[in-house]
C-alpha cells in the first residue's frame, strides 16, 4: 500500500472484514507475529480486505482469509521508484512471520 495511506501510523494493514472472514484469533495472531518484528499494525483500516477476503473467507466452514497489506515504506523507495535500503529487513520479517505462521499451523 502506499505509505500515504495510514500516514505513516502503520506499517502493516490486516484486513479480515471486520471480523467476517477470518477469526478473530487468527488475526490476533498475525498481529503478535508482525509485532514482534518491530511493525506496527493496524486493523482493517484504511483496508478491510477486499473481494477475495469476502468471497473465500468463510471461517465457519474453517476457510480463514485476511489481507495484509504492507505500507511500501518499508521496502520501496516511493519517488524513485526503486526498493529502498529496508528492502532486506522488510523481507526477513516477512519470512520470519510466514514461517512462524506455518510452523504455528502444523503443531
Amino acid at each position: 500500500m502506499p505509505a500515504r495511506a495510514t500516514n505513516g501510523a502503520v506499517d502493516v494493514v490486516l484486513g479480515d472484514r471486520h471480523g467476517t472472514s477470518c477469526e478473530a484469533l487468527l488475526t490476533r495472531h498475525l498481529r503478535r507475529l508482525f509485532e514482534a518484528q518491530g511493525l506496527t499494525v493496524g486493523l482493517n483500516r484504511p483496508y478491510a480486505g477486499g473481494y477475495a477476503t469476502q468471497i473465500w473467507g468463510r471461517p465457519d466452514e474453517g476457510f480463514q482469509a485476511v489481507q495484509v497489506e504492507l505500507s511500501r515504506g518499508l521496502y520501496w523507495d516511493e519517488a524513485a521508484w526503486a526498493p529502498s535500503p529496508g528492502w532486506k529487513r522488510c523481507r526477513s520479517a516477512l519470512r520470519r512471520v510466514i514461517a512462524e505462521l506455518c510452523a504455528d499451523q502444523r503443531a
